[in-house]
């Protein structure tokens, strides 16, 4: 997931742009083979409108390292962890965050 949403970002970038739209999710390799797929079987996909500029990776980035650092009371090893990251890139995600610990 984390590979979609960074390939996904340089995609909007590329546009000059720091918002993914669903486009830039669905031309990570895979994913639209995956959804047409599906429907080819019958699955019913039900596309959102959503609100694209609600969702800033950075934003959402920063919010689910504040959540899971609350969650594990500050512990970075456990935080880290939970977040498939090692200690010394959830440390720099932290500086660069300027999220206080």
């Amino acid at each position: 997931m984390e590979n979609v949403i960074e390939r996904s970002l340089i995609l909007a970038r590329t546009r000059g742009s720091n918002i993914i739209t669903l486009e830039d999710v669905l031309d990570y390799r895979g994913i639209r083979e995956y959804k047409s797929e599906k429907l080819s079987q019958g699955t019913i996909i039900k596309e959102k409108s959503v609100n694209t500029d609600a969702y800033k990776l950075e934003l959402i980035e920063k919010q689910e390292i504040e959540r899971a650092l609350r969650k594990n009371k500050a512990n970075i090893s456990k935080t880290a962890r939970e977040l498939g990251i090692a200690r010394n890139t959830l440390y720099r995600k932290i500086k660069r965050y300027n999220i206080h610990v």
